[in-house]
């Protein structure tokens, strides 16, 4: 019943999220924007950001009739509410006057803080459509992960005027999230991508590729120091590897990596303390013996899976739950 309980948090999680931002600026003025949202019960309000300078905050809303987003945009004291764009959602600011967001049409967008289009990434291929798009911590450039007819993920990178453009720098299947298939270092020079199981860094002016790992790996995540990468090999087993190839460590096995669920509620499995040593996850157990499951169980037991939180300092060999 864990799991159970986990899909409901979230979706309070979602409908609260605006509240639990907002609150953070002891100067919004927040009844305007709960009459403005009417936060009714199946009214879901994401992806909320302030812009850098503080001044305004942007959202994702989503119409309890007919469950579309819009984007929405308030000044900081929760006035002046705009909808910079209706039928899109994942906004994410560029600076404090321009931000991006995803069309559900397919295609990703760069407006001002009034909703005039700067800049459109759309893919070129018939039947292909973007889904999602990553910005690079020091927003020099950016990758848009498009979804093709054939239920693969591929992605692009540019420089983020849109120049210099790289296709097709990963290519992983439907059962990895679109946002597994890559990684920023945090000082956003580089970028590792998942190329159908091989792990390849992209690199330099041009965004010259370099084979780092070959095998079947997922949800590559870079340490906080930008020297080591975390992935997932087999599904199920967390390695590190330096940045230049070297010292691959096995870290532990986490039995059932359900990562098309995470991915669905827009959740992370695991994830790296700041300091680097110690890893947090979740794997599956079997409530009733206390075992990790190694393979997927059939729908009508899935209910009864246990999803606890386990952390590792994976500098020492030592488990802890």
């Amino acid at each position: 019943m864990v799991i159970a309980f986990m899909v409901t948090a979230f979706l309070l999680v979602t409908n609260i999220a605006f509240a639990n931002t907002i609150s953070e600026n002891p100067n919004l003025n927040v009844a305007s924007l709960d009459k403005f949202l009417n936060l009714e019960k199946g009214v879901v309000t994401t992806s909320t950001a302030w812009s850098p300078d503080g001044s305004k905050v942007v959202f994702s809303w989503e119409k309890p009739e007919d469950c579309l987003a819009e984007v929405y945009l308030a000044n900081g004291n929760g006035t002046n509410i705009l909808e910079l764009r209706s039928k899109a959602e994942k906004p994410s600011w560029n600076n404090s006057e321009e931000v991006f967001f995803v069309l559900q049409e397919g295609a990703v967008v760069l407006a001002d803080y009034k909703g005039n289009v700067i800049r459109t990434f759309q893919p070129e291929n018939e039947g292909e459509e973007c889904v999602s798009f990553s910005l690079s911590p020091d927003k020099e450039k950016i990758i848009v992960t498009s979804k093709v007819e054939n239920g693969y993920f591929q992605t692009y990178i540019s420089d983020i005027d849109g120049s210099k453009l790289k296709k097709y720098v990963s290519y992983a299947s439907d059962t990895n999230s679109e946002e597994s298939t890559v990684s920023w270092q945090p000082d956003g020079s580089l970028v590792v991508v998942n190329k159908k199981g091989n792990l390849y860094i992209q690199e330099g002016e041009e965004h010259e590729e370099r084979l780092l790992y070959e095998g079947n790996t997922s949800n590559p995540l870079w340490f906080p120091d930008g020297k080591k990468i975390l992935f997932v090999e087999n599904e199920n087993q967390l390695y590190s590897i330096d940045m230049d190839g070297t010292d691959l460590s096995f870290i532990t096995n986490f039995g059932l990596n359900t990562s098309y669920f995470w991915s669905f509620f827009g959740a992370s499995q695991f994830s790296i303390s700041p300091s680097g040593n110690i890893i947090a996850f979740t794997s599956s157990l079997d409530p009733a013996n206390g075992k990790i499951l190694e393979n997927e169980p059939i729908p009508s037991t899935r209910q009864n899976i246990a999803a606890p939180l386990f952390i590792i300092n994976w500098m020492v060999p030592t488990l802890l739950r």
